[in-house]
């Protein structure tokens, strides 16, 4: 019976091993955007409906995106349990390539996103305020779908507690950025809710 069940918990082991560090990136990336949204509430009502419209925008676009990125993982798996790890770095090396490609349109979309709110008959207060925050944020469209290829990748090579430690790192970068770009400290202007999103463009 110990014995049964010795490979059933080794499993669970791994299975927790690689799971943990994965939710609490998951969360820390959570914790970022509850930061935006607490500091750009302190703006009122139109910053962050623009902050929160856009933020959602923006990774709307990005996940369909990351989607695509996925098949990284299994390749880079199957790769690195053959023992070849240059395969697996050509894997990465085209998950980039897609990544960037990918990239662009979601660019320019993102900016095309302004005008169609306007022509939709959004408030043209409204409209500004989310096209400045897609102008800042849009920017940060590359390095997202870059570290979510190294994000698959790390997780092909059981080295989940480096993708759980650069989002945790990140939280109080994103919100002593988020204060000085949104109220305009150290001699820099406010940029508002558009401060935001380029904070989270930075912090990408």
């Amino acid at each position: 019976m110990t014995g049964e069940r010795s490979p059933i918990l080794s499993e669970v082991r791994a299975t927790l091993g690689i799971a943990a560090p994965l939710a609490a990136a998951n969360l820390a990336q959570m914790a970022m955007g509850i930061t935006n949204t607490i500091m750009v509430g302190e703006l009122g009502a139109a910053p962050l409906a623009a902050a929160g419209l856009g933020g959602m925008l923006f990774y709307m676009m990005a996940m369909l995106c990351q989607g695509v990125l996925t098949a990284v993982a299994p390749l880079a798996a199957h790769a690195i349990g053959a023992d070849d790890h240059p395969t697996a770095g050509r894997v990465a090396g085209a998950g980039l390539i897609v990544a960037a490609a990918l990239a662009l349109p979601v660019i320019a979309i993102l900016t095309a996103i302004p005008w169609l709110l306007g022509a939709l008959g959004y408030e043209p207060v409204l409209a500004t305020e989310i096209g400045n925050y897609l102008r800042m944020i849009r920017w940060g469209a590359p390095a997202f779908l870059g570290f979510a290829v190294f994000r698959f990748l790390l997780v092909a090579s059981f080295r989940t507690r480096v993708v759980m430690l650069v989002p945790l790192c990140a939280i109080p970068v994103n919100a002593a950025l988020n204060w000085v770009l949104i109220f305009g400290h150290f001699g820099l202007p406010a940029f508002g809710s558009a401060g935001s999103g380029c904070s989270t463009a930075i912090v990408q």
